[in-house]
């Protein structure tokens, strides 16, 4: 399995790409958070299904434009170790990178983007906002458009239901064996059976029904470890002998930190004779 690189590499967006959680960052921004945090955990935990916390947070919080426009800069300012550089590393190999997110569209996409992921590519919640309130007539004021009032979301995507992201895996058109996948949460998870790598993440939340069931579980933050375990033996090789990521200082011990499982254990050793190899010379 180990032999050839994937093809393609999905992540989740929240407490994996980025430190926060979109959801509790709004919330906060309305003064909503204390209302609003235990559901998210108690989802992200899998305690209980996504979809009877979705409305429910969406309602409690009714964000406005000017907080999606906020919740984006929180995206960015918040980016976890290694994020943009993965990202790269991983489109220069040829791997197409994607984004597969219970978030919402608008935000995910343009945080997605500044990452170097195409819009396309990133896989969320669209929210649908009345663009007839406030003084709508007036094409001149550019605040207005923040003032637009929350009328809901996209409810024909899948993703703010349990299992909705095995119907976007699938959506993607790769065969499970060519799809490595990365996050934190029970939502991810149930993705194992869909892809050839399931990496659970665990540089900002550590959950341990993830942790259990991960092929590969990230203890640190860094992204590094998922890039290299990406590629496969042969394109390894190369990007070891050529630096890129791999040669920055920190990846080896950010490697040392991951815990493999199962099918994946033979790339462990594959990983650290390599890195070994180049850290020596």
């Amino acid at each position: 399995m180990f032999d050839n690189s994937f093809r393609v590499a999905v992540f989740d967006c929240d407490s994996t790409l980025s430190r926060i959680e979109g959801i509790d960052e709004l919330a906060r921004l309305a003064g909503k958070f204390e209302a609003v945090e235990e559901l998210t955990k108690k989802a992200m935990d899998g305690e209980i299904p996504l979809e009877q916390v979705f409305q429910k947070r969406l309602k409690i919080i009714n964000p406005s434009r000017e907080q999606i426009e906020k919740l984006v800069k929180l995206y960015t300012k918040n980016a976890v170790e290694d994020a943009k550089q993965t990202v790269e590393s991983l489109r220069k190999n040829g791997i197409e990178v994607f984004v597969v997110s219970g978030g919402y569209s608008e935000p995910v996409k343009k945080f997605a983007w500044r990452l170097g992921i195409r819009k396309k590519n990133v896989l969320a919640v669209p929210l649908f906002f009345d663009q007839l309130s406030g003084n709508w007539w007036n094409y001149s004021d550019f605040e207005n458009g923040k003032k637009q009032e929350f009328i809901g979301f996209d409810k024909k995507s899948p993703l703010w239901k349990s299992e909705g992201k095995i119907e976007m895996i699938k959506s993607i058109g790769a065969k499970p064996e060519e799809i490595i996948y990365t996050g934190d949460g029970s939502s991810d998870l149930e993705v194992k059976n869909q892809v050839g790598l399931f990496a659970g993440y665990g540089g900002v939340e550590k959950r341990e029904n993830v942790k259990k069931e991960s092929d590969v579980y990230i203890n640190c933050e860094s992204l590094a470890p998922f890039y290299a375990i990406a590629l496969g033996q042969e394109k390894l090789k190369k990007a070891v002998e050529g630096g890129d990521l791999l040669a920055k200082k920190g990846t080896r011990l950010a490697i040392e930190q991951v815990d493999f499982s199962g099918k994946a254990i033979k790339i462990r050793s594959h990983l650290n004779s390599l890195l070994k190899v180049k850290q020596d010379d």
